[in-house]
């Protein structure tokens, strides 16, 4: 996962905050990034970056996917996701 820093890289879709793509943390926070450890379905695929938007327990999290563009992925309607840490490479 990364956490909010101040390099050049990406702003955090939910918040706008920039993202640095190196820095790693140990336990997951709100509008850190993260890389999909696998398929969540047929469009949101394993490697893919997404952004926890909630922390729901201590390893359950709402989770976006985002386009280069800015635009949410979205699968059969839903644009936000539920998962579980099991999905979230260290």
């Amino acid at each position: 996962m990364h956490r909010h820093g101040g390099g050049h890289s990406y702003e955090c879709p939910a918040c706008g905050k920039p993202l640095t793509l190196g820095a790693i943390m140990t336990k997951p926070q709100q509008y850190d990034t993260f890389e999909l450890a696998k398929d969540l379905n047929s469009v949101i695929r394993k490697g893919m970056q997404g952004v926890i938007l909630e922390i729901l327990s201590e390893n359950i999290f709402e989770v976006e996917f985002v386009e280069r563009d800015g635009t949410n992925l979205e699968f059969n309607g839903q644009k936000t996701f539920t998962i579980d840490a099991n999905f979230i490479n260290d």
